[in-house]
């Protein structure tokens, strides 16, 4: 487990499965996270199992993304297969663990007090378990369950969300298609709130066409 071989094999696996950009940056602002928290045992580097990042540390990392968005792509990576995570307590940080696309690296614990380094940084345990290193460098890009991971829920309810916008605030309940799709993708690369704020404000204005809408999306970015 290095950062080099998982970005190339993460790289790999997204020839060959869908995923939405903001839970692509959301996945390498973790394997930013978990490359930054790597053990230092015997003067070998270890890479921890489990880790803890603030959401708004990972929000930043990721580009900006709301909390709403973070919980959403956090999800997409969990089905896709790629991540592990349990929320934490209260205003504790949630736990992660990103699943190696070597399926030879096995965890293994250590004993932070003898020969372990930098293992109390981001959580203090008495306790680490870290990937052991393995033999194979092959890496299995279809490892995963989900391996097929299809985001097609999402896109399906992002469009009957776009309807009801352009229903409830332009008035067009038949919606021109590429008009229908441009908002679909603006639901799924950006907060949907803002989405829906663009077009609440295109109504205010009385300006009740899709056009000022797009002008006023490209304002917010």
């Amino acid at each position: 487990m290095n950062f080099t071989i998982m970005g190339l094999a993460f790289g790999s696996w997204l020839l060959l499965h869908n995923l939405n950009p903001d839970a692509i940056a959301l996945y390498h602002a973790l394997l930013y996270m978990n490359n930054k928290m790597t053990v230092n045992v015997n003067s070998e580097w270890y890479w921890r199992v489990e880790f803890k990042v603030p959401g708004a540390t990972l929000r930043q990392l990721s580009g900006g993304i709301s909390e709403t968005q973070l919980d959403r792509m956090r999800n997409q990576l969990k089905q896709a297969g790629l991540i592990e995570y349990r929320k934490g307590r209260g205003n504790q940080s949630g736990t992660y663990s990103l699943i190696p696309f070597d399926l030879e690296v096995e965890a293994v614990s250590i004993d932070p007090h003898i020969g372990g380094q930098n293992v109390g940084q981001y959580g203090g345990q008495t306790e680490c378990k870290v990937w052991a290193k393995s033999n194979s460098f092959i890496v299995n890009i279809n490892n995963n369950t989900n391996a097929n991971f299809d985001d097609g829920d999402d896109d399906a309810r992002a469009r009957e969300n776009a309807k009801s916008f352009f229903k409830r605030y332009l008035d067009e309940s038949r919606v021109p298609e590429p008009n229908l799709e441009q908002c679909v993708r603006w639901i799924n690369s950006m907060d949907e709130d803002l989405v829906e704020e663009a077009f609440r404000e295109a109504c205010k204005q009385g300006k009740t066409n899709f056009a000022y809408v797009e002008g006023i999306i490209r304002k917010m970015r």
